[in-house]
Order: C-alpha cells, then structure tokens, then sequence
C-alpha cells in the first residue's frame, strides 16, 4: 500500500470510529459514513464527508505527500 492509501485509510478509519461511536451525531449534527475515492470534478476526491442525506460532501478531504529538498519541497 502507498503512502497516501495508508494514510487515506486510516484517517477513514479513525473518522469512522469517532462517529461511529456518538452515534453519527456530533453536537447534534448528524453526519453519514464517510466515502473513499468520492468523484469530484472528473477525478477523485481521497475522503468525503457528508451531513445525513445530502448528497453533497461538507468537507473533502486530499492526502499528499511532499518531499523535503535541498530549497523547499517538491511533490513526491
């Protein structure tokens, strides 16, 4: 698995297991399970989250890495 998969799937999971334990409610917003490679814009989003029954995403969610350099850093 690739860098940027295993932090996509942990961060599911732990956003998962946050909702999952308050009910998919927090102070009192209810959320739906987060989605993996959510399409978006011809491409895809890394994680989606969304309020119960919408079927537009609140927040979305890239995972990139970058790699230090000798003046900044640079996409890997």
């Amino acid at each position: 698995m690739g860098w940027e998969a295993e932090v996509e799937s942990k961060l599911h999971h732990y956003l998962l297991n946050v909702l999952e334990k308050r009910g998919f409610t927090v102070e009192g917003v209810r959320f739906d399970e987060p989605k993996t490679k959510f399409p978006l814009d011809g491409r895809r989003a890394d994680l989606a989250v969304f309020l119960a029954g919408s079927k537009k995403p609140l927040l979305i969610i890239g995972t990139k890495r970058k790699e230090k350099k000798a003046k900044g850093y640079a996409r890997a």
